[in-house]
């Protein structure tokens, strides 16, 4: 069976799956720059598909498959599987900044479902939020903390549905994942392994 894989956090980065790989794959031949997606091997013609793919400028858990009928099922379960995001921005947000980001409300009148919104610490300058929210994309949550003044350097995905993002993998590196992984996620998504 083919699975998706996550990867360490670093923007424009897709996860690899293919049935026929035994080994733990790493990016560390070519430069964390190059879109992940581009760094995989070609087996057979095959061509990865990514799955969430997160803004460019921002990263974390990402994933991708090679199969596309699963790729198909979990892109349209995106919207119902809560997602856990670290952003960093410049300054400090207001208790009321706060509130109004748990409110969901985006500039194109759609309202996010988000369970949590919490300082997470920080150092000079830069303070770290998370925020847990269902069906988020980092492109929403961007725009949730903007919209309260908030300069934001950084957004991570660091959990989607059952999976959480992998500390030992370092920026740019990739991994496969676990069946039981796999059969996890597609629980939490709602469906079955293909």
């Amino acid at each position: 069976m083919q699975q998706p894989v996550e990867t360490g956090e670093h923007a424009d980065e897709s996860a690899e799956s293919d049935e026929s790989s035994e080994e733990t794959r790493g990016g560390s031949t070519q430069s964390t720059g190059t879109p992940l997606l581009d760094r995989m091997p070609r087996r057979a013609g095959r061509r990865f598909i990514p799955v969430s793919p997160m803004p460019r400028v921002d990263g974390g858990l990402e994933l991708a498959t090679s199969d596309g009928d699963l790729a198909s099922k979990l892109q349209r379960s995106m919207r119902r599987l809560t997602c856990e995001f670290s952003v960093r921005v410049h300054g400090e947000l207001s208790p009321q900044g706060l509130e109004m980001i748990t409110r969901g409300e985006l500039d194109n009148g759609q309202k996010l479902e988000i369970d949590r919104c919490e300082a997470a610490g920080g150092e000079g300058s830069n303070r770290w939020y998370s925020l847990v929210a269902r069906g988020a994309s980092g492109k929403d949550v961007r725009q949730l903390f903007e919209r309260q003044g908030a300069l934001v350097s950084r957004v991570l995905r660091t959990q989607l549905g059952s999976l959480a993002l992998d500390r030992l993998l370092s920026r740019g590196q990739f991994r496969e994942l676990t069946e039981e992984e796999l059969q996890a996620l597609l629980a939490t998504a709602g469906g079955s392994a293909p």
